[in-house]
């Protein structure tokens, strides 16, 4: 892989969920670098090939952080993975890309995954981003605050 993006990014504030939707990914295969917050997903400084966002996240909107994700090329495709009820929020995130209701499980996320991901997406086999900076996938759960800010600070 040589076009510097990684798999997916997920920024959901909900710890026990990422870590229980981070470990169901990579079961499917899928390489995934979990974000608690807004601010550590923009330490990252990587590209994703997609993100799935919370539309309600303790920090800020998880629509408006996807929206400037979209717009500086961070990731190439998005989806909102969240429990939101509310209307205008989720008329808002469907412009820019499909919303998956949390009730409805990981296992709905699956076929949503397959619609917008490339082909060529980085799976389990291991891909090098930013010329010499490795997967940061870790096996068994999303990456801690500290180990986002060193991955970050690597591929900056």
């Amino acid at each position: 892989m040589t076009d510097g993006f990684l798999g997916i990014l997920l920024v959901e504030d909900d710890r026990q969920l990422s870590r229980a939707v981070s470990r169901q990914l990579r079961r499917y295969g899928f390489d995934v670098v979990a974000a608690p917050t807004a601010g550590m997903a923009r330490v990252l400084e990587c590209r994703f090939r997609l993100g799935i966002f919370d539309i309600d996240l303790g920090d800020e909107s998880g629509i408006d952080l996807a929206r400037e994700f979209l717009d500086c090329g961070s990731v190439e495709q998005v989806i909102f993975f969240s429990a939101s009820v509310d209307a205008d929020a989720l008329a808002r995130a469907t412009e820019i890309g499909p919303v998956v209701a949390k009730r409805e499980g990981v296992e709905a996320l699956l076929p949503v995954l397959g619609a917008v991901l490339p082909e060529d997406t980085p799976r389990e086999s291991g891909f090098v981003a930013r010329g010499d900076v490795e997967s940061t996938k870790a096996p068994d759960g999303p990456h801690e605050p500290d180990e986002l800010l060193a991955a970050g600070r690597r591929a900056g």
